[in-house]
């Protein structure tokens, strides 16, 4: 059985409109919170903190309304190496955040090879 070129494009016109579209997973690749709050204090030497909190519940709200379906937290650098606060988040949220990790290589000082 052979097709003309016109039934060759209907039939694949219809199995193009028939095939189901794919849904995109909508994934927000970076974002901060951070709280005032005694139990998170700021890190020394944090010039002007922000006064207006950003919290999971604000980003949650914001995920919903622009159908993000999941959020990764980086570490907001007013709280320098004390995670707590955006590990706590995590767990509190679990099934929408996740975190992120930064890996830092110290290169001796007269070894730059490794630049090349």
């Amino acid at each position: 059985m052979t097709m003309t070129r016109r039934e060759f494009s209907l039939a694949s016109l219809a199995v193009a409109v028939s095939s189901p579209v794919a849904k995109y997973r909508i994934v927000d690749a970076q974002i901060h919170v951070w709280i005032n709050d005694p139990r998170y204090p700021w890190a020394v030497g944090t010039k002007d903190p922000p006064m207006e909190n950003r919290n999971p519940a604000m980003t949650l709200e914001l995920m919903k309304a622009n159908g993000v379906e999941r959020t990764v937290i980086a570490q907001y650098t007013g709280y320098k190496w004390d995670n707590r606060y955006c590990l706590d988040s995590i767990n509190k949220y679990a099934s929408y955040f996740r975190v992120s990790a930064v890996s830092i290589l110290l290169i001796p000082p007269r070894q730059t090879s490794y630049l090349a």
